[in-house]
């Protein structure tokens, strides 16, 4: 089911936006037991409750035999109904506890801010359940020692640490299988107290790791990391450099396309967008394509010979091509298959080390132009047209411009999708956009519900792991694109990837 809900972070964020949730409200009164202690006159439901936290939001690392500091933080939501004061104490397990207290001044969803405190004691997951009929979340400890290593004469600490990084910039594409190049870095800020030089690295995840050094000066400033190693699957892996490091979240995309032949060629603008690529024809949803659904993409050839090559297959199309290539600068073109689904851009990747193209597809004339779809962690894409409604709120004092797109898959199951764009201080526009952290107010928000009752969403602490794209804003419509990594009720580790998303509504 969706509703619209005001939500506050911190105190500090406000914005409606449609939620994909039901929650079962009732009174906390003061007990004590196994499962904590909950006190006050406030009364508010923690969402998820009694199950697992629909959102809870860790910060910090957690280290067997390392005692937890003030920076060792989780964020639950709560749905204030009564203002008033509160208490929490969660479960111990493991040596830990979480706790906190405050007043609730206005009601509506927010977030309840509880500090870790203890020793940690051993390894492993342990789950803490926040009052005597709140939700749980689960807490995983790490092996001492940390997963990076660092050297030299340089003092100096990461923006973040030792939670995710405050600002790292990745770069370059990540794909199962493809060799890591010089455009694979991650830019990351540090406070340097010491000048002097630096070598660090970061451990080995999924097949990679980054590592770099130089000389660094006092104050501000960033580093630049390198990755090596080859990808061995698709999902999200955290890295953390040094051992003392903030962490950051790189997302590695399933090989798409295949080749092969004797010729052995580059595609311009690899492994990116495709420098120069021209497609041709028309893209309609419900008509099958034909010899003039064609790409032409620009090649540089180093081995004469043959080849035959394909893209992966998207919104119920894909493109291929074969013939000989002689060396040098050249072109090949690929010739488009299949019905398209639905209306929406779709990005296409010829070979296993090919560039990306879009190509469009527009509603048939018949049919409607409002859309959402998506392709979930490798499933066939899913359209979220029933129900679909889309929302404009403009920027107002206090409260966020927002912009947000959300439908159900059928009128039976309970499978649904939310985008909610947002911008503190201002309306929003079209635009790029990052997803919402606690560092990043203005950005996008995702949610997905599948049809077992799990909830997905875009992550709260991890920058840069989900990207949408307005492409179109107008005072009755707005379409665009996204892609990125769904995280199991917004922390995982459970992960889910969204690719070839696409949407087109009116307000």
């Amino acid at each position: 089911m969706f509703r619209t809900i005001k939500s506050t972070v911190l105190s500090a964020l406000s914005f409606s936006i449609i939620f994909l949730s039901c929650t079962k409200e009732y009174s906390i009164e003061k007990a004590a037991g196994s499962a904590g202690s909950t006190g006050g006159t406030a009364v508010f439901s923690l969402e998820g409750s009694p199950g697992v936290c629909a959102s809870a939001f860790l910060s910090g690392s957690y280290t067997a035999g390392t005692a937890v500091t003030a920076a060792n933080t989780v964020l639950v939501s709560a749905n204030v109904t009564t203002i008033g004061t509160y208490t929490i104490t969660t479960s111990t397990a493991n040596g830990i506890k979480f706790t906190g207290a405050g007043s609730f001044t206005t009601t509506g969803l927010q977030f309840i801010e509880l500090t870790a405190s203890g020793t940690a004691t051993a390894a492993g997951t342990f789950n803490y359940t926040s009052g005597t009929t709140g939700c749980s979340f689960p807490v995983t400890f790490t092996t001492s020692g940390g997963g990076g290593s660092g050297s030299g004469t340089a003092v100096f600490t990461f923006n973040g640490a030792p939670g995710y990084c405050t600002t790292a910039t990745v770069s370059g594409v990540y794909t199962a299988g493809t060799a890591l190049g010089a455009g694979n870095t991650v830019v990351i800020a540090v406070n340097v107290t010491t000048a002097g030089s630096y070598t660090i690295s970061t451990g080995a995840a999924n097949g990679i790791s980054f590592s770099g050094s130089g000389v660094l000066a006092l104050g501000a400033q960033t580093i630049k990391l390198t990755g090596s190693g080859t990808p061995v699957a698709a999902g999200t892996n955290n890295f953390t450099p040094g051992t003392n490091g903030c962490a950051f979240p790189v997302i590695t995309t399933a090989g798409s396309g295949s080749g092969s032949g004797t010729a052995v060629f580059s595609f311009n603008g690899a492994p990116g967008t495709c420098t120069t690529a021209t497609v041709s024809g028309v893209y309609t949803a419900g008509t099958a394509l034909g010899a003039g659904n064609t790409v032409v993409i620009a090649v540089n050839v180093t081995t004469a010979g043959s080849y035959t090559i394909s893209t992966g297959a998207a919104n119920g199309i894909s493109f291929s091509g074969s013939g000989v290539l002689a060396l040098g600068a050249q072109t090949i073109k690929l010739t488009g298959s299949g019905t398209p689904v639905a209306a929406g851009t779709n990005n296409f990747t010829p070979g296993t080390n090919g560039c990306a193209f879009p190509v469009t597809t527009v509603a048939g004339s018949g049919g409607s132009n409002n859309f959402l779809i998506a392709t979930i962690t490798g499933t066939a894409s899913t359209q979220f047209n029933t129900g679909l409604i889309g929302i404009s709120s403009p920027f107002t004092t206090g409260i966020p411009g927002s912009v947000s797109v959300n439908g159900t898959a059928s009128s039976t199951g309970t499978e649904g999708l939310l985008v909610a764009f947002l911008k503190n201080n201002a309306d929003v526009t079209a635009a790029t956009y990052k997803n919402v952290t606690v560092t990043n107010s203005s950005g996008v928000v995702v949610q997905y519900a599948d049809n077992a009752g799990g909830m997905w969403m875009s992550s709260f602490l991890a920058n840069n792991t989900f990207t949408a794209v307005i492409t179109s804003l107008t005072a009755t419509t707005v379409s665009g694109t996204f892609s990125g990594t769904l995280y199991k009720d917004g922390t995982g580790p459970e992960t889910k990837t969204v690719t070839n998303g696409s949407f087109s509504e009116t307000f």
